[in-house]
């Protein structure tokens, strides 16, 4: 088959989309020895998330709620550190959108929500846990 037939053309097309499909997938390679394992991150962006339950919940202002978390699953992998947790394993989730407003101290605790590691692009790179969502509503309570 001559190199520049069609069929010839549609065959390194796929092969070209199969291997940037393959070097745009998130890898890590984990530490153990000489026979690293590769372990793929779901996400897509590389982003950090957590899912958690609350331990405790601080009202800072009217607009401003830092939550104490327990995370109980982890985008970073199953044995990975998680970015600021403390010794006990907590975490601390801020709420920069209100999302929490609606909600009583006394309610969230307990409940289940997610969150994401973010960097800020404005003022000092201090990066925090910011509230994605919260499991449940009051109303169902």
């Amino acid at each position: 088959m001559a190199e520049d037939t069609p069929t010839a053309f549609g065959a390194k097309a796929v092969e070209q989309l199969a291997r940037a499909v393959r070097d745009n997938e998130h890898r890590m390679m984990l530490p153990r020895g000489h026979r690293g394992r590769w372990q793929f991150h779901g996400g897509g962006d590389g982003s950090q998330r957590i899912w958690f339950t609350i331990i405790s919940v601080e009202c800072v202002s009217a607009t401003e709620v830092k939550l104490t978390v327990l995370p109980t699953y982890y985008t970073g992998g199953c044995t990975a550190e998680i970015p600021g947790a403390d010794s006990y394993g907590h975490v601390i989730v801020e709420d920069v959108c209100s999302i929490l407003l609606f909600y009583t101290a006394v309610w969230l605790v307990g409940k289940t929500g997610s969150a994401t590691y973010l960097y800020p692009r404005t003022g000092y790179c201090v990066p925090l846990w910011l509230v994605d969502n919260i499991c449940g509503t009051p109303e169902c309570a």
